[in-house]
């Protein structure tokens, strides 16, 4: 496994300022804490991710730090839980129309759709 080397610069006030950890603190520090106490055989990942080039670090650091937590039926929209109501609702409507279309009624799909 290669090792990759990452120079956060001289330590200085400067560059303090540039360089450090926009978020994952608690990471940093359990890995801080931690690292003389695993054995050499004990080998453990952790995501990283190395960004270039920010311009405004305030709104980047904002922004990483101030997450909604993801709803609920949007877990389950993702996981395809809701297949059997959207199928049910497009019986209903192809139903309808079909009644509408043997009767040669003439109606708006807005009245349908919103009924």
């Amino acid at each position: 496994m290669g090792a990759l080397i990452v120079d956060m610069g001289k330590n200085d006030d400067d560059d303090k300022s540039k360089y450090g950890i926009l978020d994952g603190g608690h990471t940093y520090r359990a890995i801080i804490d931690n690292k003389d106490t695993l054995g050499d055989d004990n080998v453990q990942f952790v995501h990283l991710e190395i960004m270039t080039a920010i311009d405004d670090i305030d709104s980047m650091a904002s922004a990483r730090n101030s997450s909604v937590q993801v709803d609920d039926k949007a877990i389950a929209e993702l996981a395809n839980k809701f297949e059997f109501i959207k199928e049910a609702i497009k019986m209903s409507l192809l139903a309808t129309i079909s009644l509408i279309n043997k009767m040669k009624i003439k109606i708006s799909i807005l009245s349908i759709l919103l009924d």
